[in-house]
């Protein structure tokens, strides 16, 4: 995946609670990165 809008796209497609897998490209470096996602405003309540 290229872009932001790709992930936005496939990310859309899933629901609060889902867990997912993304792969992160940094520094020349491969990184797994498990994560649950959450609504929007949960992640503003939490402030």
């Amino acid at each position: 995946m290229d872009d932001g809008g790709e992930l936005l796209q496939m990310l859309a497609k899933r629901q609060a609670g889902d867990a997912v897998k993304l792969g992160v490209l940094r520094d020349k470096e491969s990184l797994d990165v498990k994560v649950t996602l959450k609504r929007r405003n949960e992640l503003y309540e939490q402030r």
